[in-house]
């Protein structure tokens, strides 16, 4: 019997192409998290982290949730939901205002704040902002100016944007679950808190989050997430290119992709062969199966190709510069084989999988089932809304920016 939800209790779901993901989680002392419900199954009517049939992705979302539901022994109402990269427009803006000689306050933070509304693109609203640089009557470099005094406070903000219509969708497909979006939380940024080391988020490092439906890329320096771009295409799309190329089902070249696939070619591939039929099947014609060197080369084109267009924003991109000589990979899709040689020819950088080493620090409860590179979203989730809630300032400056315009687009066109 589930039981009346308990107010300690916080939710995250992560919505992606390949499966949607239910963390319950209750947050302790000094950012504790002892995940107690834990919900996934495969996604439906969400291509590209957009959700394209209502009803499926309504189905998949309240099966996970109340798979969590049933673990935790609790009802959840409220849910923290992820914006996939691709869904979101990251742009570096800057603010300014007057203090006229008083001691600067949380509430000229505020200010600042509120200032970007007036710079944002149209029918765009702010998911997250990260300040880059604050500067007092033009001296620069200020990492924090509260109880500085000045006249003007300058600060550069590194923001991260969801169309209305986006945040309308997502919203409309949870209040059909019964539930309410408390926030939204970017996906990238997730994936960075839960890979990346507190060293790798100052010292300036690349983090790729490969997963079924796409593929982003972040810069991470001084402790914030400074740049974040997508691509359409991830884990999903290769396994489509193997079933349409060796003219096979889905399934079965997911199951070969998985077992037998790699991003990397060895001299030892052209005497691999593989069956194209499922294990059940009495067809043993040698028509029937395929050699490693064409499945590699298949699967390499396109993983070479997705990367080649992150390589190709990130050149475009000022944050290159702040990105140093180290690439973390994680999502699904990083785990193929051959994934961390073959980002280290294309970026010509050091690369390593992720470690969860500041995850597991705070986090308790997690299963090893989903404590790998697949569930690097919603562990991030849980660990932003863990430090939103030790930090009531932060808490202020991010939640719900959005939820005015909402609530006007709802009365004026429902």
């Amino acid at each position: 019997m589930v039981r009346k939800k308990s107010r300690e209790n916080i939710c995250v779901l992560d919505i992606g192409s390949s499966k949607i993901v239910c963390f319950i989680a209750s947050i302790g002392s000094h950012g504790s998290i002892e995940i107690t419900g834990i919900g996934h199954n495969l996604s439906g009517g969400i291509k590209s982290g957009s959700i394209t049939d209502v009803k499926a992705s309504e189905m998949a979302i309240a099966q996970a949730v109340e798979a969590a539901e049933r673990m935790a022994g609790e009802r959840i109402d409220k849910i923290y939901v992820n914006i996939s990269a691709v869904n979101s427009l990251v742009k570096q803006i800057n603010s300014q205002i007057i203090v006229a000689g008083h001691e600067i306050t949380e509430k000229d933070l505020q200010k600042l704040l509120i200032q970007l509304s007036d710079n944002q693109p149209k029918d765009f609203e702010i998911i997250h902002s990260f300040p880059l640089d604050y500067s007092l009557d033009g001296n620069q470099g200020i990492t924090s100016p509260l109880r500085m005094y000045g006249k003007e406070l300058h600060c550069k903000y590194n923001i991260v944007m969801a169309a209305v219509s986006t945040i309308l969708n997502l919203e409309n497909c949870l209040t059909r679950c019964q539930l309410e979006m408390e926030s939204l939380i970017h996906s990238t940024y997730s994936a960075g808190l839960a890979s990346l080391t507190n060293d790798e988020k100052d010292m300036g490092t690349i983090l790729l989050e490969m997963g079924g439906g796409s593929t982003s890329i972040a810069v991470f320096n001084n402790g914030s997430m400074i740049f974040a771009d997508a691509v359409p295409f991830g884990g999903i799309h290769i396994t489509n290119d193997l079933a349409k190329i060796l003219s096979i089902d889905f399934a079965n070249a997911e199951r070969l992709k998985t077992l037998y696939g790699s991003a990397i070619t060895s001299s030892a591939d052209k005497e691999q062969f593989f069956d194209l039929t499922l294990e059940n099947s009495e067809d043993d014609n040698e028509d029937n199966k395929v050699s490693k060197d064409v499945l590699v080369e298949i699967i390499s084109a396109r993983v070479e190709e997705i990367l080649e267009m992150l390589k190709h924003r990130l050149t475009k991109s000022n944050a290159e510069k702040f990105a140093g000589n180290k690439i973390v990979i994680t999502g699904g899709a990083s785990q193929l084989q051959g994934m961390k040689e073959m980002v280290a020819k294309v970026f010509e950088r050091k690369v390593q999988g992720s470690s969860f080493t500041a995850a597991k620090q705070n986090l308790h409860g997690l299963a090893d089932s989903a404590s790998g590179p697949s569930f690097a979203v919603p562990i991030g989730m849980l660990m932003y809304v863990a430090d939103l809630n030790e930090n009531d300032s932060v808490v202020s400056a991010t939640s719900k920016p959005w939820q005015g315009l909402l609530n006007w687009f709802k009365e004026n066109f429902a």
